[in-house]
């Protein structure tokens, strides 16, 4: 006669599955399918690589770093869009992926999702509003919340604004997928 076993988060629901990775016994609630058989939720959670596993101190040098990239690289665009015409616009891509490679460098080609949302976030924020461009028309520091308000307001009001930050954006996530 065999013993009887009970789910461990179920105590009072007696089971015969059991965790392939862990070997807990689990009742059909608890049960996750995957591909080499029925596991606990924990065990069928995906695990990250390597490349993914960021440290703190990663996430905020790249962070750092992509900031420092962006506002530079924003205020360069910034100046050189204009006489570029519609091809400036289409040169925010760059932005995006110069972000994504200062980052890459800083964390060591950490790749992921995490990473890429940095990135993103980032690239997205510097090219709304890139502090070097409108330093010189903000005389004190109480006009430079409206100010940044007004700045992002006229920004999404310019559909050629809007797609220069979705090319940046789009630059900053695919120099990840690579």
């Amino acid at each position: 006669m065999e013993e009887k076993k009970y789910c461990y988060i179920h105590k009072n629901v007696e089971t015969r599955l059991k965790c392939t990775a862990c070997g807990k016994s689990i009742c059909p609630k608890c049960m996750v399918q995957s591909p080499v058989g029925y596991k606990c939720k924990e065990c069928a959670q995906p695990k990250l690589t390597h490349l993914e596993e960021i440290s703190q101190r990663q996430y905020l040098l790249g962070g750092l770093v992509g900031v420092i990239s962006g506002i530079g690289c924003t205020y360069f665009w910034f100046l050189f869009k204009c006489s570029l015409g519609v091809l400036g616009y289409a040169a925010a891509y760059f932005i995006g992926f110069f972000v994504a490679k200062a980052i890459t460098l800083i964390t060591g080609h950490k790749k992921g999702l995490r990473i890429q949302v940095l990135s993103g976030m980032i690239t997205a924020i510097c090219v709304i509003l890139n502090p070097l461009h409108y330093l010189y028309m903000i005389p004190t520091p109480e006009v430079f919340l409206p100010t940044c308000s007004n700045v992002a307001i006229n920004f999404f009001m310019n559909p050629y604004s809007v797609c220069a930050l979705f090319l940046a954006v789009l630059g900053s996530i695919l120099e990840f997928k690579k």
